[in-house]
């Protein structure tokens, strides 16, 4: 969670909702899109926060490309997120990783299993690269 997130959730005093249960049950059924975290929010992660927050985890993220994406464009895209990944993980490491909206450090075979198909050249650089 940024710095400016938790500012608001604390100086607003705004409650948060749990995640409910058909939507937990429907991320059980659903691998790599999300997943029921197994460890909840622990009482006091917000002064408002008085019981543990069952939650569904979206801690990595996935990009999103057209079909039509060129396939040099979308094997440099790849590529840069996984060869920067560590510039990309610096920008959070001020945060507490309990804390942080991004789960580091960056795995590439972790990065590979996506909740939708991976482009063609995604697919091959994880591959040429040994990561799927």
């Amino acid at each position: 969670m940024t710095p400016w997130w938790a500012e608001i959730m604390e100086n607003s005093k705004y409650d948060v909702l749990a995640a409910e249960p058909a939507g937990l049950t429907l991320a059980e059924k659903y691998p790599n899109s999300t997943a029921q975290d197994p460890k909840p929010i622990p009482v006091g992660f917000w002064s408002t926060l008085t019981e543990p927050l069952h939650k569904i985890d979206f801690s990595d993220f996935v990009i999103l490309v057209r079909d039509d994406l060129p396939e040099d464009v979308a094997h440099l895209l790849t590529w840069c997120l996984v060869e920067t990944r560590f510039a990309i993980e610096g920008q959070y490491k001020h945060l507490k990783p309990e804390r942080s909206p991004l789960n580091y450090p960056l795995d590439p075979t972790k990065m590979a299993q996506t909740p939708i198909p991976l482009h063609e050249d995604a697919k091959r650089y994880y591959k040429d690269a040994g990561h799927i």
